[in-house]
């Protein structure tokens, strides 16, 4: 079973803003690729076809580009509003009789 289309749209662009970062950074492909523990094929697979690699690699050129503590945040529920609306409506569920 293939991938969502709105899935393959967003792993395009993680893999186009990617190749964006390297390149705004001045870093080449061979020492991204060295730094996160990756050979330059899987690289050139995160920049052009994401879906194809796996999560911890697109992690590993995050971390070399210095993003990785923004994903981690994007992750967290308390950084965003829609989280915290979440986390709050969880808590008084919680706290209500059933």
């Amino acid at each position: 079973m293939g991938l969502h289309p709105r899935t393959r749209r967003l792993m395009a662009r993680v893999g186009e803003n990617l190749a964006t970062w390297r390149a705004i950074q001045g870093l080449t492909a061979t020492a991204v690729a060295d730094r996160a523990g990756i050979t330059r094929a899987t690289l050139r697979a995160i920049e052009h076809h994401p879906e194809t690699v796996r999560f911890e690699s697109i992690l590993a050129v995050a971390a070399v580009l210095g993003m990785d503590t923004d994903i981690a945040r994007a992750f967290d529920p308390v950084e965003s509003d829609r989280g915290r609306i979440l986390l709050e409506a969880a808590a008084r569920r919680q706290g209500q009789p059933r």
